[in-house]
């Protein structure tokens, strides 16, 4: 537990720990109202039974007189009424606690996943590479939810451990043998639970977020290929991997709330078992009668009222803790580099411009992918002069795209670099990326609007006369104008109500919003089928001395019109004539 304790505290700002100690501080003026609310029972109940010996008590005699009461009913009266407004106003604080315990809870569990969700997006291009998207949507979505949970679970475990120990602390001076038998059999369950327990919940919490991820990944691997699957009549596998899934993670769960549950009626048991025996012990080993610590009987079962649903909450709050165990190291691990990562963004919000008047050159630059030791290139030298048009062709897996993304700058040489004018683009990525349009091969549809699939992300500042001479320059403004609703037309999750064409050329359009300096295609025209490629071609060739132009191909005859080809084979790049390629 201590060990969490540290890794919840290394997530926690200075802000939100000074919350955390203002909540602690909450909590103990709860255990004070919670005792205050026993404490007053037990006047009462000794009024009721035996009034005389309730005035012998000073303080209860000076009221009685303050008040010029006539008779013990009146006393009765009082104590009633002090006792209405004692667990109201006592029941009231335990709303307002909770409610702030979970503003507390929940508003950290948004920042906590705005912030994971900045830190994953802005990580490298070959982080994404090695991770599982599934993967990441856990630890977005569910990770910061259990991990709050945790943190919710440990303040509420600390709030009744705070009113338990109160109240056994009152109990111990009004009655220390009963206090006794009830404590060692509920310090008994807790050593027990503590040590049958602790590493199955543990192992579970590490199941369930496997199982998660898993049942994410079936769901995106079964939607995302659902034309293929449907042909091929691979509905029942994708359904089975589901299921199989899905019936894990439901075990883990279930395993999980049922082994939680296990201390609540032992606990129980065990408590009622030692009161009795107390009592028991209590008539027969000593001169005691029943009727002289009926008083005392009563406020113990007042106590217990309290103490067996709150000791039953300890155990499922700290069985919840341990079976999120897992989750709160992670992230406690993970958050230096969240703040690392916020810090470098700050910086990078005024990032250097970057200026292209003379030439792209990539100079003696090797490259290998993480985990491998064969480069992919290995000391490259190219030349690209501004508003040329260069073509990369070479057989499949040779590096064409590598070349290109490193260009790009999406991945970073061990060796070498690439210039913009004599500039470095690791001097400032934002800024060279300004300057660039992508276009890949499978073009990314947003299930929304033409408008916004264009724009990408720019929603806040959209210039319909510049999205209109985007589409005008991919040769789509006709089509987008016959649509009864114009830009404004859904085009449905993957851009499922366009042709292929028409989804290469919105990419087309997307690229050229940008404005770009730098038009990159990656193989942008090679699912297509003859036709509808020539058509695509001749919007991009009418850009041809307007912007300096990358084009990865296989066919020859996207190429015939750029000004310089590169072939791209065994680790090297070499310039090759165009008649003959």
């Amino acid at each position: 537990m201590k060990d969490l304790v540290k890794s919840v505290l290394k997530v926690f700002d200075g802000k939100q720990k000074r919350k955390l100690v203002g909540m602690m501080f909450l909590i103990l003026i709860n255990s004070g109202v919670s005792l205050l609310g026993v404490s007053v029972l037990s006047p009462f109940i000794t009024a009721v039974m035996n009034p005389e010996e309730l005035l012998k008590n000073d303080i209860i005699r000076s009221v009685y007189d303050g008040f010029h009461m006539q008779n013990t009913n009146q006393l009765i009266t009082l104590l009633s009424v002090l006792i209405i407004i004692v667990y109201i106003a006592k029941n009231a604080f335990i709303i307002f606690i909770n409610n702030m315990l979970y503003c507390f809870s929940y508003y950290g569990k948004r920042e906590m996943q705005d912030r994971m969700m900045k830190y994953y997006i802005s990580r490298d291009y070959t982080f994404f590479l090695n991770h599982n998207s599934a993967e990441l949507m856990r630890d977005i979505n569910t990770d910061p939810e259990m991990f709050y949970a945790a943190v919710l679970n440990m303040l509420q475990l600390a709030s009744e451990l705070c009113v338990s120990l109160i109240l056994v602390g009152y109990l111990l001076v009004k009655d220390a043998l009963l206090t006794l038998g009830v404590a060692f059999a509920m310090v008994v369950m807790v050593f027990i639970f503590m040590k049958k327990l602790r590493r199955t919940l543990a192992r579970f919490g590490d199941d369930r977020r496997k199982y998660n991820a898993n049942i994410l990944q079936c769901m995106q691997q079964a939607f995302g290929g659902i034309k293929e699957i449907k042909i091929a009549n691979r509905e029942a596998y994708f359904e089975g991997e589901f299921v199989k899934q899905n019936g894990l993670y439901t075990y883990v769960i279930k395993q999980n709330s049922f082994l939680s549950s296990i201390p609540k009626p032992i606990m129980e048991a065990l408590c009622i078992t030692g009161l009795m025996a107390a009592i028991i012990v209590r008539i027969n080993a000593t001169s005691t009668s029943p009727e002289q610590f009926v008083g005392t009987l009563a406020v113990f079962a007042a106590a217990a009222f309290a103490l067996l649903p709150s000791a039953n909450k300890m155990s499922e709050y700290l069985g919840s803790i341990i079976h999120n165990g897992v989750v709160i190291h992670k992230i406690g691990e993970e958050y230096a580099a969240i703040r690392d990562m916020e810090i470098q963004t700050e910086k990078e919000e005024n990032y250097k411009k970057v200026t292209l008047d003379k030439e792209i050159k990539v100079e003696d630059m090797t490259f290998h992918y993480p985990d491998t030791e064969d480069a992919v290139l290995a000391h490259v030298n190219v030349t690209i002069p501004k508003n040329k048009s260069v073509a990369f062709i070479g057989p499949s897996g040779a590096g064409k795209t590598t070349m290109v993304d490193l260009i790009l700058g999406v991945l970073k040489p061990q060796a070498g670099k690439i210039t913009v004018d004599g500039m470095d683009i690791k001097e400032s990525y934002r800024g060279w990326h300004d300057k660039i349009g992508y276009i890949p091969q499978t073009i990314y549809m947003l299930d929304d609007t033409i408008r916004n699939n264009i724009a990408f992300g720019k929603v806040k500042s959209i210039d319909d006369a510049e999205i209109w001479a985007a589409l005008k320059q991919a040769q789509l403004d006709e089509f987008v104008k016959s649509l009864d609703e114009g830009l404004d037309t859904m085009i449905g999750e993957a851009g499922v109500r366009l042709s292929g064409g028409q989804r290469q050329r919105i990419g087309i359009a997307r690229a050229l919003y940008r404005r770009p300096e730098v038009l990159v295609l990656d193989e942008a025209t090679s699912a297509l089928d003859t036709e509808t490629e020539a058509a695509v071609m001749e919007a991009i060739d009418s850009l041809q001395g307007k912007m300096t132009m990358l084009i990865i191909a296989h066919r020859l005859s996207t190429i015939k019109n750029c000004d310089m080809v590169y072939q791209v084979e065994g680790g090297s790049v070499t310039r090759k004539e165009k008649e003959s390629v």
